[in-house]
């Protein structure tokens, strides 16, 4: 018998009656179709199911891929029924002369011994691994012009290409799909029991289903980790497709096998969540996306259908990950271009929600602030089902090492109510620090904000303040109630996109409200707004902290008029930190620390220059205040990693462990690639230290997060000793490093001489046990595979080293360098 899904032994079956109670509905019917994914029991439920019926006779046949000759099937098919019934031995054991498909007078003979025969149940296993159609319709036509008293299960992963319109229509048709043979909480707890030796626990089991979606392949893969892991709840926790185990099964048993454009465009798909066709058009381009996802569900390609009308699909959880991994290793590119794409598309639609999930999955910070902000305008007048429910479900979004975790309390807060006021801005837990200003409150100020402005234009804002003027020349004093006019008129030309015009508003409400307490408030606060949105950082966080702190004094914490202050200190904080360009650690501080002064000057060359109103007229232009020294979010942490590793390189690691216990203070803006450096250099001093453990728990929590965002390059530039630490790995993190490694040996390595086409990372594996003479049966058991798997790897092997045989593959290795 052949295998064609992952094994699984006689003890680790469990019992399933509700799922052999639904098959025994195929003693019924004249055709049974189970058609699942790969890995999904199939094979064990038809052994099962036979077992719980010994009274009948079952005859079971495996296609194989030679089976697509007719004569050949045929011979197989007469040969195994003829051992219970006697009476199909008279059938010709030929599919006729020049036959692509079964010969009618076959049919007919074979449909009459059937006849003669007592009940007869056929089992036909694998069937999608014929490619002969006239074939496989014709046994459709003869399952049709069988007695009664013959019914044929058939498993497949693809429904086969028989008509089943008459077998419905006449109730003669059982189907089995993925969501019948899924696992359900409690058979996972008891086939996990199985495979690991001793009960696993109930929160265990109900992550693992969750992450599996019951999936048997899936459930056993995790079992076989679980026996041997020391801490079962960091696992579990970490179990995704990207999985060693996991990885190698999809790997070798679905996605090696498929063509090349079909590969490439699963992978692309695979960075949508819920998707439809339209979706997958304008994330990916024109790809007859209905038809694409009709043929993915058809060939059981762990295509989900969420709706009645199958319009809308997603893919199986495990396969998902495992398919976004190697699309961020691949082509990182395409996956963010997918991922803004596919946003777009969702805020042309006013889906909100799934266009924020890709907004930050893509970092697209930016567009993720406006698109929530611009929500938060729509909810003033156009309560929309995607906004009301966008509360309950953005946690999730702001789980990163990159976003203060207050974020989304400060989200959630805002959006209690239908708009947001200076009340319900005091309530938010936690201690308040002028000096680091908190992104949740940005996020309810920006609610104060967008919910209720803009309510005064610019011409009526021009009108007061002219009235206000006259009244105050009139009185021969300032108006008190001019600079609110002109914080008014400020924030109305900034938010009608004219920003020069709002910071020369605001810098005159600036200096009419010398006296006035709650109009400098005002003024400091929306002044910081706009100066942070022109990316004027160090300008607008002295503002940010001015405009607080002169709040706090004054007891105006609680005030709308301090809520410009908090969003620009929402964009302040996500701005980019200084360039690095000293060579010690207290000079690479310095470079960090703010400015004690600002230009005394904004604006462009050729503009009419503006005075920044804090600062004297005589005052000059600091040289660190050079705004110009700004860069890229990541220079700064790329520039320290790569100074500290080639000093650990040179064995100078003095500075390296400076640059390490003071990375948080040095780097600004932490971004997941800081977080990854990070850790790399960790595991780089404690493998300098001979500190193995502590090398590898670095090095694993690298792994974790570069997986996530595909980041490969830093790795392989860490160097050897990092690329063989990598080796020593295990657990869920071990498919990634496989990944780098691959990719390190590509770029450091040349493909050895005479050997057009490298070796795959697996065909290495598999390579390195030749010499032992270990059966192929044996190698399939120690790689978890099935026989044909290691077949087809060892003919590529010996393909692309030019051997016909074991012995010639091993020596052409060994000249070769690989063994």
């Amino acid at each position: 018998m052949s295998a064609s899904s992952h094994p699984t032994t006689k003890e680790h079956l469990i019992e399933r009656p509700a799922l052999l109670g639904v098959l025994d509905g195929a003693l019924n019917r004249r055709l049974t179709l189970i058609t699942a994914q790969a890995g999904a029991g199939k094979t064990t439920l038809l052994k099962q199911w036979a077992t719980t019926h010994a009274d009948r006779a079952f005859t079971q046949l495996d296609i194989e891929p030679d089976d697509d000759d007719p004569a050949r099937f045929v011979g197989r098919l007469v040969a195994a029924l003829t051992k219970s019934r006697p009476t199909v031995a008279r059938v010709p054991r030929t599919a006729g002369p020049h036959s692509s498909g079964l010969d009618s007078h076959l049919s007919a003979t074979l449909t009459s011994a059937l006849a003669k025969s007592p009940e007869t149940v056929l089992l036909l296993d694998d069937v999608h691994r014929f490619t002969n159609v006239s074939l496989v319709a014709d046994l459709g036509r003869l399952i049709e012009q069988m007695p009664e008293s013959a019914h044929v299960v058939m498993a497949s992963r693809v429904d086969p290409p028989i008509a089943l319109g008459n077998h419905r229509l006449n109730d003669d048709l059982l189907e089995l799909r993925p969501a019948h043979l899924a696992f359900s909480e409690r058979e996972s707890a008891a086939f996990l029991e199985r495979i690991v030796g001793r009960p696993v626990d109930p929160q265990q089991v109900r992550v693992l289903r969750e992450k599996t979606e019951g999936w048997a392949a899936g459930l056993q893969l995790a079992g076989l980790h679980l026996r041997h892991e020391a801490d079962p709840d960091a696992f579990v926790a970490q179990f995704n497709g990207s999985d060693r185990l996991v990885a190698d099964y999809l790997g070798e048993e679905v996605i090696d096998g498929l063509p090349p454009e079909r590969r490439h465009l699963l992978l692309k798909m695979s960075a949508l969540d819920d998707m439809c066709a339209g979706l997958v058009e304008a994330a990916i381009g024109p790809v007859y996306a209905q038809q694409v996802l009709e043929e993915l569900e058809h060939e059981c390609m762990f295509l989900i259908p969420l709706d009645a009308r199958r319009q809308w699909f997603r893919f199986h959880h495990l396969f998902s990950e495992l398919l976004r991994s190697r699309l961020r290793v691949e082509n990182p590119a395409a996956e963010l271009q997918i991922l803004t794409a596919a946003a777009d598309w969702h805020l042309s639609r006013g889906r909100v929600k799934p266009a924020l999930d890709y907004l930050f999955r893509a970092q697209a910070r930016d567009g993720a602030m406006e698109a929530m902000l611009t929500s938060s305008a729509n909810d003033a007048t156009e309560r929309t089902e995607t906004t009301a429910n966008l509360e309950a479900e953005t946690a999730e979004l702001w789980t990163s090492d990159v976003v203060d975790e207050d974020l989304f309390a400060g989200v959630r807060h805002a959006r209690q109510s239908e708009s947001a006021s200076a009340q319900e801005i005091s309530p938010l837990p936690g201690p308040f620090s002028t000096a680091t200003p908190r992104r949740g409150w940005g996020f309810v100020a920006a609610q104060v904000l967008w919910r209720t402005r803009p309510d005064i234009s610019t011409e009526e804002a021009q009108s007061k303040v002219a009235t206000l003027s006259n009244l105050s020349t009139a009185a021969g004093a300032p108006s008190p109630d001019l600079a609110d006019a002109l914080v008014s008129g400020g924030r109305a030309y900034f938010l009608a996109g004219n920003t020069d015009e709002a910071r020369r508003w605001l810098s005159m409400a600036l200096l009419a409200a010398s006296g006035d307490v709650v109009g400098r408030v005002s003024a400091l606060s929306a002044l910081s707004l706009v100066e942070a949105w022109c990316r004027n950082t160090v300008i607008a966080d002295r503002l940010v902290r001015d405009a607080l702190e002169t709040a706090r004094d004054a007891g105006m914490l609680a005030q709308p008029a301090i809520a410009d202050a908090h969003l620009a200190a929402v964009l302040t904080s996500l701005e980019p930190g200084k360039a690095v360009v000293s060579t010690t650690l207290p000079e690479l501080r310095h470079s960090h620390s703010p400015p004690d002064s600002f230009p005394a000057e904004t604006g462009s060359p050729g503009e009419e220059k503006v005075r920044h109103p804090l600062v004297p007229r005589t005052a000059t232009r600091p040289d660190n205040a050079d705004l110009g020294a700004f860069e890229s979010p990541k220079l700064v942490p790329t520039v320290l990693f790569d100074r500290a590793a080639a000093s650990i390189s040179l064995g100078d690691t003095e500075l390296a462990r400076e640059v390490v216990e003071a990375w948080d203070e040095l780097v600004q803006v932490h971004t997941p690639l800081s977080v990854v450096q990070h850790h790399i250099l960790r595991a780089r001093l404690a493998g300098v230290d001979e500190m193995p453990d502590e090398s590898i728990r670095h090095l694993t929590a690298a792994l974790q997060i570069a997986e996530v965002h595909g980041f490969v390059d830093v790795f392989v530039q860490a160097g050897p000793l990092i690329l063989q630490r990598l080796s020593m790995l295990s657990g869920p993190q071990s498919a990634f490093s496989d990944i780098v490694r691959t990719r390190a040996r590509r770029e450091l390595e040349p493909s050895p001489v005479g050997l057009s086409e490298p070796l795959t990372e697996r065909e290495l594996e598999v390579l390195a046990f030749l010499p032992t003479r270990y059966t192929n049966l044996e190698l399939a058991r120690r790689f978890f595979v099935s026989v044909n798997t290691i077949k087809t790897h060892m003919a590529h092997i010996y393909r692309k080293l030019d051997a016909t045989t074991r012995d010639n593959a091993i020596e052409r290795a060994r000249e070769l360098g690989l063994l």
